[in-house]
């Protein structure tokens, strides 16, 4: 008997992580973030630092603290934590979504924006439950972010896959439009919305969540 998801040309989902896998803490705060790095040249500049591994959380703290909320005195001492437990709550439908790809042979991938803990660069900012997940891709570790169409085309070579092979969630516009600029499917994260995602998704793959 056939699985749901043998029809489809799609071979891979591709994952962003904060604001799709798990909330932030604060949405609205690193929405004020990024609209910050946007207008502020000088702020911009050390968001990009940080998310292409050129410097590390401590030392653009006093910036993204007020994207992700407080952080400890000793950044130091979050590399020996989870970093979902600095993160919001996990979005449930959006996980249960993988356990049901990987259930059909479709590949699954995590592509996200992050940086370094410290200036060892020795732990990133990532989550500790990485198993599910074929390929990850973080900036920090490539030196490109995304919208960059080439951290896509290494996802890409990653999974050994074309662009229309592929899907890609993520909850930010420009990182949505740069990935089906190349040819991706691409679906937005809208306010949290995992049904309008996984609907999507479902047309996509053929596969019901």
């Amino acid at each position: 008997m056939a699985s749901e998801g043998e029809m489809s040309q799609i071979k891979a989902v591709i994952f962003d992580l904060g604001g799709v896998l798990y909330r932030f803490r604060d949405y609205k705060a690193f929405i004020g973030l990024l609209n910050k790095a946007h207008t502020d040249p000088v702020i911009r500049e050390k968001v990009l630092a940080w998310e292409t591994g050129d410097v590390s959380t401590e030392a653009v703290r006093d910036i993204l603290e007020d994207g992700i909320g407080k952080l400890p005195d000793d950044v130091s001492s979050l590399e020996d934590v989870p970093f979902e437990s600095v993160m919001g709550k996990p979005f449930d439908k959006i996980w249960d979504s993988i356990d049901k790809l990987r259930e059909n042979k479709v590949k699954v991938a995590m592509l996200t924006n992050n940086g370094w803990w410290t200036d060892k660069k020795e732990k990133s900012t990532i989550i500790s439950n990485t198993e599910k997940f074929d390929v990850i891709v973080e900036s920090c570790r490539v030196g490109l972010r995304k919208p960059d169409p080439k951290i896509f085309d290494i996802v890409l070579q990653k999974l050994n896959l074309k662009p229309n092979e592929c899907v890609f969630i993520d909850d930010l516009p420009n990182n949505v439009e740069g990935a089906s600029k190349l040819g991706i499917n691409a679906i937005q994260m809208v306010d949290g919305n995992e049904d309008l995602v996984l609907n999507k998704l479902s047309s996509y793959t053929g596969i019901k969540f």
